[in-house]
């Protein structure tokens, strides 16, 4: 779960950030600031998610991930239908409630994966999931960028041009975004039936 959650992620802001300065045309500073609301509603509600998830368990966490990919779904529809001029606005609202939604993923997804390990081997588990993470990472931002690049590249010599080619280019980004948080989203469910069936 957290090697495919952190697949999408990065890659999420990453297209984010490209579409609004160059297909928008932000500067650099003001594209990044978009994201800021999510930092801050993920620090916020991690704290929260770390004090339920002993209480709620991987409910939690699939919860989480729901608004997460909802959020990245909204953030594709805002870039086709929202003018230029508050584009960046609209999807700083969208960023706020993706970050609620992924600080439910990540600190309580961590106590989970943690919980049985026995505590001398929780530095070397701990660092098999960082490892995951990592790779995840890489992986998620190589695809997303070659999707995002090639629809670009497509697009060049074509009739299109403009605001519609960086349309065509997050849309095609954001698809394998929300492919991934997908995967994640089906094995915290299938981890979610797996424990109710072993505490049957």
């Amino acid at each position: 779960i957290a090697a495919t959650y952190f697949t999408a992620i990065p890659a999420m802001f990453l297209l984010t950030t490209l579409f609004l300065q160059l297909g928008v045309g932000l500067e650099p500073v003001f594209a990044g600031m978009v994201s800021i609301g999510f930092a801050l509603a993920s620090a916020v509600s991690a704290w929260y998610g770390g004090n339920l998830v002993g209480r709620f368990g991987r409910p939690l966490v699939v919860w989480g991930l729901g608004v997460v990919l909802v959020s990245v779904v909204a953030l594709t529809v805002v870039a086709f239908t929202v003018p230029v001029d508050v584009v960046a606005y609209a999807m700083a609202a969208v960023m706020l409630v993706a970050g609620i939604g992924a600080g439910l993923v990540v600190a309580p997804n961590q106590t989970l994966t943690l919980a049985e390990i026995p505590t001398r081997s929780g530095g070397l588990a701990g660092s098999v999931g960082q490892l995951g993470q990592r790779i995840g990472t890489a992986v998620g931002t190589a695809v997303a960028l070659s999707l995002f690049y090639s629809a670009i590249y497509r697009d060049q010599g074509s009739d299109r041009h403009g605001i519609d080619v960086f349309h065509d280019a997050y849309a095609y980004g954001m698809i394998s975004v929300a492919a991934f948080l997908l995967i994640a989203f089906a094995l915290g469910v299938f981890d979610l039936v797996a424990r109710r069936r072993l505490r049957r």
